[in-house]
């Protein structure tokens, strides 16, 4: 990322979501499930509603997991919004 100037990446891909995270989540529809790490943070995942408590028992390394909201129903400055609270 430091290679390539990124301050973040948001990884929608189930693989790539695997080898950020650790994590096997339910894989359809991948725009549901993704994930976002920083530079300086912890990797962040945003997980399906009803696989969310699955993931957090059985990912205690995983600091921040949240319900998904899929980005296509919601514009572009709520989405920031929303990926800061």
């Amino acid at each position: 990322m430091v290679k390539h100037q990124m301050d973040a990446l948001v990884c929608f891909n189930g693989d790539n979501i695997r080898y950020v995270t650790g994590t096997l989540g339910i894989l359809i529809p991948k725009i549901m499930r993704y994930c976002i790490v920083t530079l300086n943070d912890d990797p962040m995942l945003y997980e399906q509603g009803g696989d969310l408590e699955r993931v957090k028992e059985n990912s205690p390394w995983l600091k921040e997991v949240r319900v998904a909201v899929p980005i296509h129903f919601v514009s572009y400055p709520e989405v920031v919004s929303w990926l800061r609270s």
